[in-house]
């Protein structure tokens, strides 16, 4: 039997099994200090190997991690903020013009953590917006629409090449 907190390999045998039982069951993903849980107040960062919230943050949608980062928003999007979790940094974002961003879990950062690609609500469709984690900029990526079904977006590993799926398919 193996414990949502265990670490298994990816056929599925426990190499280190977990004393603790994470605090929920919605565990919604991962970053350096542990999983990222989300519970009635928030969005937790429990720590499996000493069965501790090491962090708790006021927001309930992470919108992607990433090493020691996590994007999140409150209920409605008013601000992305951008959490370090190693030195407690925490950056705030707010919309692009009077462009909201999007309540999601679909976010993404890229590998080598420089840029944060999300949705963002434009002319009652939605974008992907890029934000320069190092030089605090944010703009809108020019052309097609995000898929309003599946949206989703990812980094190529190697390169600066951002993936997502298109209202026209």
């Amino acid at each position: 039997d193996v414990c949502s907190s265990d670490l298994v390999t990816t056929a599925g045998k426990a190499v280190v099994a977990s004393r603790h039982r994470p605090p929920t069951r919605n565990i919604v993903g991962a970053v350096r200090a542990g999983l990222v849980v989300e519970t009635d107040r928030g969005l937790s960062i429990w720590d499996p190997r000493t069965g501790r919230t090491v962090r708790t943050l006021a927001g309930s949608f992470p919108a992607a991690t990433h090493g020691n980062l996590i994007a999140w928003c409150a209920f409605r999007c008013p601000a992305m903020h951008v959490t370090d979790l190693a030195d407690g940094t925490d950056r705030v974002f707010a919309r692009i013009g009077h462009h909201p961003w999007v309540e999601t879990y679909g976010g993404a950062i890229s590998a080598d953590g420089r840029y944060l690609a999300l949705p963002i609500r434009s002319g009652g469709a939605e974008r992907v917006a890029l934000v320069d984690l190092r030089s605090g900029s944010s703009r809108l990526v020019a052309g097609p629409r995000l898929a309003p079904e599946y949206r989703p977006l990812g980094w190529e590993p190697e390169r600066d090449v951002l993936y997502f799926v298109t209202a026209g398919g």
